[in-house]
């Protein structure tokens, strides 16, 4: 059985990258780019990306755009990681700083990303989710989010489609559900954060990688404390 786990995790893994390469990554790095750039406190800014993951390809692009724009940008990783996992990612980009997740609540920022994490905490889990976006306010000026809305049982069932396509290989757990629009304000406003930018609409996929591309799908909010 586990033969064929390991199998089928390498075929999603080329699957996806034959489907879209880099270009959600890309694409993904100038919204969050230009979002950082507008609002940003001054020529140097000091990011959080909260649940990098082990292939942190969006925040590494948003680091260079941010550079090529004359903004140093401190960029700091956490998730999950291993010792050895920790070494490896250090030392494989020089530039960024990786944390486990327990090892960031001392430091300031200026921008936190949460870039597609929520629904892997699990929509239905909404005061772990009340509690962390309260702790990471309390952090940070600005906090940058990036998910997903669902519209009913098939817009769900896409989004769990296609986070099977690209989540599987790393052991991700799939979500049930995803965040509706009515939902998410009622959460921000529990909380206190007050929205600054709303993107929604946003294409990350070409138009023939039918269900990817729907954009109503994908949305990306900034906010900031009251």
């Amino acid at each position: 059985m586990l033969y064929y786990q390991d199998m089928l995790k390498k075929f999603l893994h080329k699957f996806r990258f034959f489907l879209v390469g880099n270009l959600r990554e890309e694409k993904l790095s100038r919204f969050f780019s230009e979002l950082i750039i507008d609002f940003r406190p001054g020529e140097h800014v000091s990011i959080l990306d909260y649940g990098s993951g082990f292939h942190p390809n969006v925040i590494v692009y948003t680091s260079e755009i941010l550079n090529d724009n004359q903004i140093k940008a401190e960029i700091n990783c956490t998730d999950f990681y291993s010792p050895e996992d920790l070494i490896k990612l250090n030392n494989l980009y020089e530039n960024i700083n990786f944390y486990h997740l327990d090892n960031f609540e001392d430091k300031e920022f200026d921008f936190v990303i949460i870039s597609d994490v929520l629904h892997h905490i699990g929509i239905e889990k909404i005061n772990e989710i009340k509690n962390l976006l309260i702790k990471l306010s309390q952090l940070s000026n600005f906090i940058l989010i990036k998910d997903h809305f669902e519209y009913g049982p098939f817009s769900r069932a896409i989004l769990r489609f296609m986070d099977f396509i690209g989540n599987y290989k790393d052991d991700v757990s799939i979500p049930r559900v995803y965040f509706n629009e009515a939902e998410l304000n009622l959460l921000m406003d529990e909380i206190k954060l007050t929205t600054v930018k709303e993107l929604t609409n946003i294409s990350l996929y070409r138009k023939i990688f039918f269900p990817f591309n729907l954009k109503k799908l994908h949305f990306i909010h900034l906010y900031k404390k009251h």
